[in-house]
């Protein structure tokens, strides 16, 4: 992903209070910890609940 994506999500998170990214983009991850914390918004990260046999592909970013 390039930084305008990462902005994207950024975006994405202020409108809707939730995003999902990949487990696999730690960079996304970690650029969304170090801006949203930057601006002083309190989030949570969500690890969704497995379904029968299906792997966790995703990790939930929820603003408080």
């Amino acid at each position: 992903m390039s930084v305008s994506l990462y902005d994207s999500l950024i975006e994405e998170i202020i409108k809707k209070g939730e995003v999902k990214v990949p487990l696999t983009d730690c960079d996304a991850q970690f650029y969304l910890e170090d801006v949203l914390r930057e601006k002083g918004i309190r989030f949570k990260k969500i690890v969704p609940l497995r379904n029968r046999g299906r792997a966790i592909k995703t990790l939930i970013f929820i603003i408080q």
